[in-house]
């Protein structure tokens, strides 16, 4: 099946199936994977980065606003995972006004089908199609590592189908090693009084 529209699964849910790809809203029962996703694929620099939601994937995701998580797999099979993404609507100021906006985050593409222009494409789309309280957002932003140099050679090149990607400034943020961070007393979780 190939379609440019959300089509009904056979489970009911709301689904974009493109080029053999299957990519529909995450719900708990998809848990393990978003984090195993995560978990895998990492970002190589000097430091290898991965982003880890534990014990639960869906016990921060609406910290910010409201959070749609997409999944994709191969078409008849939901154990191949292609990747994921998230995309936010957040209260932001823009030129001093507030207006709600769509924050991407979480692009993460499996590594069989990492260089698959498509994969990131329809992924992109699945975001419009599928998440109907983010299509009407006039304003959408991202964060990409600087020295994500993968990721930024893809999303900053403007190719058609994608989504224009404007440098607007940047930020910094602290990195802790996990393992230094327990022995040194340095990370402790939180409690409620926190």
């Amino acid at each position: 099946m190939s379609s440019l529209m959300a089509a009904k699964h056979e489970n009911h849910e709301q689904v974009y199936e493109t080029d053999d790809v299957v990519y529909r809203k995450a719900s708990l029962v998809d848990d393990d994977i978003l984090k195993s996703i995560l978990r895998e694929n990492t970002m190589e620099s000097w430091v290898t980065l991965s982003a880890e939601h534990e014990p639960s994937y869906f016990d921060a995701t609406d910290l910010f606003g409201k959070t749609e998580t997409i999944l994709a797999y191969k078409s008849g099979d939901e154990k191949s995972t292609v990747g994921m993404c998230s995309s936010v609507t957040m209260p932001v100021y823009i030129n001093g006004s507030p207006v709600n906006a769509g924050y991407l985050s979480e692009l993460r593409v499996t590594a069989e089908f990492r260089n698959k222009l498509g994969i990131v494409r329809n992924g992109f789309k699945s975001v419009q199609v599928l998440n109907e309280s983010q299509q009407a957002l006039s304003y959408w932003f991202t964060s990409l590592a600087k020295e994500n140099y993968r990721a930024r050679r893809l999303l900053e090149a403007n190719l058609k189908g994608m989504p224009v990607y404007r440098p607007k400034g940047e930020l910094v943020t602290v990195a802790l090693p996990t393992s230094s961070g327990k022995q040194s007393d340095c990370l402790q979780p939180a409690q409620l009084q926190d």
